[in-house]
């Protein structure tokens, strides 16, 4: 498959050390590890992280956190969309299929993902899936966006016109209007 997910373990509020090596342990994570606040988007901490090398960085923790895996990438991340990739990415190919994918089985329209690549296996990895994300840099964002809003539009209209189809076959005439006359003239 080329989706990967480096490992990662919640750590709640208030764990001492030796419970968070047990998870480190039990998740297979291994130092370095990258631990992230669990904070919605919005939050000015929703962007902080850290870097733990050692036992010893432990300290340094704050929790509640997610701690992932690090996995080397020379510091390059991609945000993502299915149609544009903002950064120039190796794989265009693999990035589309991985978004798409992702908004199939989320149901969404609109997200980003943020994808790194491991620097010696060439692996993808998805490091964050942002539910509304910012668009800086996205060529012609809003004509794009418009295009979005006309599709979902469009297509809601072709789902109410295939239903008046299916449930007025006979020409049945609801408050005076005609539905298979309407639909065939929408469709045409």
């Amino acid at each position: 498959s080329c989706i990967h997910i480096p490992n990662f373990v919640t750590i709640p509020e208030n764990t001492d050390k030796l419970e968070i090596l047990t998870l480190l342990k039990n998740a297979k994570i291994r130092f370095p590890i990258v631990c992230k606040p669990i904070v919605a988007h919005g939050s000015s901490l929703s962007h902080t992280m850290c870097i733990i090398f050692n036992e010893a960085g432990l300290k340094d923790l704050n929790s509640p956190c997610v701690a992932q895996q690090f996995i080397n990438h020379n510091a390059e991340l991609f945000k993502c969309d299915e149609k544009m990739p903002v950064a120039v990415i190796p794989d265009d190919i693999i990035i589309s299929n991985i978004v798409r994918k992702l908004r199939t089985s989320l149901g969404l329209k609109l997200l980003g993902v943020d994808v790194i690549i491991d620097n010696i296996t060439g692996l993808h990895y998805i490091i964050d899936i942002n539910f509304f994300p910012g668009y800086d840099g996205f060529p012609n964002f809003f004509t794009s966006l418009l295009r979005l809003f006309y599709q979902v539009i469009e297509g809601k209209r072709g789902e109410c016109l295939e239903e008046i189809n299916g449930n007025h076959q006979n020409g049945v005439a609801i408050n005076g209007i005609n539905h298979n006359e309407v639909a065939s003239q929408s469709s045409g």
